[in-house]
């Protein structure tokens, strides 16, 4: 059956909510659900099969699909969805409402920024009744994109509706706030949190499983764009005098193949233009070390870089430059054994690894 429309989204869905805060209420605003509620809806406790307004975890709580409160970086894993129409506008909570579910439909929401229709993501964030950019750091809770607007309308300096749609899913987010959301639990198996297993037939152009970009628009000195952050922690002290365990920020493995190249990892630095004039330093790939703790590992081991070979073919060297310009490589003194030296900046100070060309 089609619901009637008359102007309205029908594919718009509401449900009915008790805001449990004292704050005013906005159209629009959005709220959370009080996943970690013990407070029940019906008064009466399951845990305790008696009249009662607190339900013990395990027992299924209505009250966290039916209680909804202001974002905070505990709960905005649990977007509950915008209030859905003005006839609670101007009043306080705690009380019964009406709410968007976010399922992806273009409903009006509460913004805080100047928005271009289709292009502008719009941020839930802790301690906000608005949507928009996000006001901290978003790695501990503090924010979360949830829709994208669809109206070009400023609302930069006053809090206002601009037609958005909601779609938290359509950006990737995996947090409990402050706290990391546990994939599994101590095991022997493999675990992956997510999994990306993709084929294509073609036979011309480029097959890519997983592309991502980050551009910043301005230039000044204190921009940092990262297409691809990564962590790989050790959060406990392993046991035993060898520990074979292993910790990969990134990890690249690549299959049998007959090709020109085959890379584990590619690095590439491209300008456009005159982009990176005034530019200090320019290296397409950073390698660095963080151990802050008393007791660091052996010596000799704290900064290695490890070149491991395992199959029958060697290598034919650790480093291969394609042409000789790729390398500032320069002719020592005619006579001089070596014949050739590698310039190598450490600390502003210039040094050489010497080789000899035997060609």
């Amino acid at each position: 059956m089609a619901f009637p429309q008359m102007g309205t989204n029908s594919v718009a869905r509401k449900q009915r909510v008790y805001y449990t805060e004292s704050s005013t209420i906005y159209e629009g605003m959005p709220v959370c659900y009080e996943f970690n509620a013990t407070t029940n809806v019906l008064g009466y406790s399951k845990s305790s099969a008696a009249n009662g307004t607190t339900t013990a975890e395990g027992y299924q709580n209505e009250g966290k699909f039916l209680r909804v409160e202001d974002p905070d970086s505990d709960n905005i894993m649990f977007f509950a969805g915008v209030v859905a129409t003005n006839e609670c506008a101007g009043k306080t909570g705690p009380r019964w409402l009406d709410i968007y579910i976010p399922n992806g439909a273009i409903v009006p929401v509460r913004s805080y920024i100047s928005s271009t229709v289709g292009i502008n993501a719009l941020a839930l964030m802790s301690g906000t009744q608005y949507l928009g950019n996000p006001n901290a750091g978003m790695g501990d809770g503090a924010a979360r994109y949830v829709a994208i607007a669809e109206e070009t309308v400023n609302r930069s300096s006053t809090a206002g509706l601009c037609l958005a749609k909601l779609c938290p899913d359509q950006f990737m987010y995996q947090s409990c706030g402050g706290s990391k959301m546990v994939a599994a639990t101590a095991g022997t198996v493999q675990t992956i949190a997510n999994f990306v297993n993709v084929h294509s037939a073609q036979t011309t152009g480029e097959f890519i499983a997983l592309f991502v970009r980050a551009e910043v628009d301005t230039a000044t000195s204190g921009d940092n764009g990262y297409a691809v952050s990564g962590e790989a922690n050790v959060l406990a002290v392993a046991s035993g005098s060898y520990c074979i365990g292993n910790r990969f920020a990134l990890n690249l493995w690549g299959g049998t193949q007959t090709a020109v190249h085959i890379h584990g990892l590619m690095a590439e630095i491209y300008e456009e233009g005159a982009n990176l004039t005034g530019s200090t330093v320019i290296s397409p790939i950073i390698l660095r070390t963080q151990i802050d703790a008393t007791n660091p590992p052996a010596a000799n081991t704290h900064y290695m870089m490890t070149c491991r070979c395992d199959g029958a073919d060697k290598p034919d060297g650790l480093l291969y430059a394609v042409s000789a310009d790729a390398i500032k490589f320069e002719a020592v003194s005619s006579g001089t054994t070596p014949s050739h030296h590698i310039p190598i900046r450490v600390a502003g100070t210039t040094y050489y690894i010497l080789c000899e060309d035997t060609a």
